[in-house]
C-alpha cells in the first residue's frame, strides 16, 4: 500500500512538471510571462497551471487523500537564455518535494 502511495505521488509530481513545461513552452514569447522571469527563474503555483488549463483540480495528497490547495503548491522553473526549461522544482509542500522513496 505504501509503495502505491509513493507511485501515485511520483505520478502527481510528474504531471505537475509536465504541465509547467507546457505552460512555459506556450508562454515563452508572451511579454507578461517574460516580465515575470528574474535571473532566469520564474515561480508559479499549481493554481496558475489550473487557471490556464494545464492542470486539473482538485490535487489530492496521495498519502492523506486530502486536497492540497493549488496555491500551496509552489513551483520554481529555471530557464535557459532561449526561455526553454532547464529544470522544474516543486519547492512546497514538502510531501511533493520528498515523495520519491
Amino acid at each position: 500500500i505504501e509503495q502505491s502511495k509513493v507511485s501515485d505521488c511520483n505520478s502527481l509530481v510528474g504531471n505537475i512538471k509536465t504541465a509547467a513545461n507546457e505552460y512555459v513552452s506556450d508562454n515563452r514569447y508572451n511579454s507578461t510571462f517574460v516580465d515575470s522571469v528574474s535571473n532566469n527563474k520564474v515561480n508559479i503555483t499549481a493554481n496558475d497551471l489550473i487557471n490556464n488549463n494545464y492542470l486539473t483540480s482538485p490535487i489530492i495528497n496521495p498519502f492523506t487523500k486530502k486536497e492540497i490547495k493549488a496555491n500551496d503548491i509552489s513551483i520554481e522553473i529555471v530557464l535557459n537564455s532561449n526561455y526553454t526549461v532547464e529544470s522544474i522544482t516543486i519547492t512546497k509542500p514538502n510531501v511533493l518535494k520528498k515523495c520519491k522513496k
